[in-house]
């Protein structure tokens, strides 16, 4: 069986150039971050391989711009259950 893995990523357009990865985990960890996520009612985007990728970053580091084009696809799904892409 898998572990669990998940990563919590954050954008601020004022002062980041990319997003930050802000948390991440495996296991329990993960769960954390998940439990965490859902007490705030922050949408959750389940991508196994994004996450992966993610593993090999430090926290509080930008995503590296290979990246770009998967995060883009989480962000504009935030966008779109924030109701901004009505």
């Amino acid at each position: 069986m898998d572990r669990k893995v998940a990563a919590a990523l954050r954008f601020d357009p004022g002062s980041d150039r990319a997003p930050r990865l802000v948390a991440l985990g495996e296991g329990a960890v993960a769960e954390e971050i998940l439990r965490q996520a859902e007490v705030h009612e922050v949408p959750i985007k389940e991508d196994v391989e994004l996450a992966g990728f993610l593993l090999d970053l430090p926290i509080g580091q930008e995503i590296p711009e290979n990246l770009y084009r998967a995060v883009s696809a989480v962000f504009a799904m935030l966008f779109r259950l924030e109701g901004g892409g009505k």
